[in-house]
């Protein structure tokens, strides 16, 4: 419970900021790499890559809306030791769709920080021999991130995501993207 207060007050107080970063109204798209980390009792860490899309819309000038879609990009595998035998199990990221609220402020001319507090859905599936379960989790995710301006219209940026902060697993990643302003 205290990450999420951390999280709604990071978000809070990036949205009193009095530098503006954008514009009421003003939308954006990108595309990147996202390398995750499971993270479940019992079983080894498992890295995760898929694409990541997102998209989104300003509210205000430093408050967006904004949506994300992870596609999975492979599997992981890992060896899990099972009455003194060695098992090897394929974890996979299926697929995640996050919706964020995103807070910007502004450090540098070309240079934003942000937070992000919003909900995730996402499938991952566990294979060994012969058989695999998918399992689906849904949860509060948040994050911080960094974006940097190339061009007017046009901003590379690294983002660091809780996505799923369950008892018994979670599942972390880092993203980096481009995106486009419109």
């Amino acid at each position: 419970m205290n990450k999420t207060i951390l999280a709604l007050t990071l978000v809070t107080s990036i949205s009193v900021s009095t530098a503006s970063v954008a514009e009421t109204g003003q939308s954006y798209f990108g595309a990147g790499y996202h390398s995750g980390s499971y993270n479940q009792t019992g079983l080894p860490k498992a890295s995760l890559n898929a694409l990541k899309i997102k998209g989104g819309k300003y509210i205000t000038d430093r408050i967006a809306i904004e949506g994300h879609l992870a596609l999975g990009m492979g599997s992981d595998r890992v060896t899990v030791t099972t009455f003194g035998l060695d098992v090897d199990v394929d974890v996979e990221l299926e697929n995640a769709i996050s919706v964020f609220l995103k807070g910007d402020f502004p450090l540098l001319d070309s240079t934003t920080i942000y937070g992000l507090i919003g909900a995730t859905k996402g499938e991952l599936t566990v294979s060994s021999l012969g058989s695999s379960v998918t399992e689906d989790g849904s949860g509060l995710s948040y994050g911080l991130g960094v974006d940097v301006n190339i061009r007017e219209d046009l901003l590379v940026g690294g983002e660091y995501i809780m996505y799923f902060d369950e008892s018994d697993f979670d599942y972390t990643g880092f993203n980096i993207s481009i995106t486009k302003l419109f």
